[in-house]
């Protein structure tokens, strides 16, 4: 299973096939290659604004719809299916968010198909987690990076893991949760992605707790 994450995390592509895991599929490859020197441009414009992002991503089509409800976009504005483009900023610049919001809008309003930015910081990503909103968290973890400090890729290494763990044990996962430094906002380069998986061990009737708890671990 370890070997099968390191390699699935090393060579994941936007279009890849990871179970469980939202994909991006050829068609929308194509029009965000084709727009990739645009989008390129905007990356290097939002780090000179803000040099302190941590990450640019853009959010899977197929999540599209998830964002759309959540941020109660109207019919007329869904009807130009803007693509998503998500920007997670340092907790501590959150009072900047509608300045830079502004900002950023102006800069993007010449870029074809239509972006709308969602500018977050990590306590508002891990609160759609809270809230039962994963599947908000993991299409931002799986987003196609422009920029990357390393808290993207941390939360698809903990995505793939997380889809193949239930690929194999659904039965006895309750519930998949990532924590240590990279939730407390501490994580460096050579930081571990800390993940506690919750089992139900009370499958008696075909092996000891014990037995289980092994068998999985």
């Amino acid at each position: 299973l370890a070997s099968e994450v390191k390699s699935s995390a090393v060579d994941y592509v936007p279009g890849n096939k990871i179970p469980g895991v939202p994909q991006m599929d050829e068609k929308a490859k194509k029009e965000i290659d084709k727009t990739k020197e645009k989008l390129d441009e905007f990356k290097k414009k939002i780090i000179k604004k803000c040099p302190y992002t941590l990450a640019i991503g853009i959010i899977p089509p197929q999540a599209a719809e998830k964002f759309d409800e959540e941020l109660g976009l109207t019919p007329e504005e869904k009807k130009d299916k803007p693509m998503h483009l998500i920007v997670i900023i340092p907790e501590e610049n959150y009072k900047e968010i509608g300045k830079i919001k502004g900002e950023l809008i102006k800069e993007a309003k010449d870029i074809k198909p239509k972006l709308w930015l969602n500018i977050i910081t990590p306590v508002d990503m891990w609160n759609y987690a809270l809230d039962s909103k994963q599947d908000i968290a993991e299409a931002i973890g799986m987003s196609y990076p422009l920029h990357d400090k390393g808290i993207l890729g941390a939360l698809r290494v903990a995505q793939i893991h997380k889809s193949l763990c239930l690929r194999k044990f659904e039965k006895y996962i309750y519930s998949y949760c990532v924590g240590g430094s990279l939730v407390r906002g501490e994580a460096k380069e050579t930081s571990d992605v800390d993940v506690f998986v919750i089992i139900d061990d009370t499958d008696v009737k075909r092996m000891s707790r014990l037995e289980l708890k092994e068998k999985l671990r």
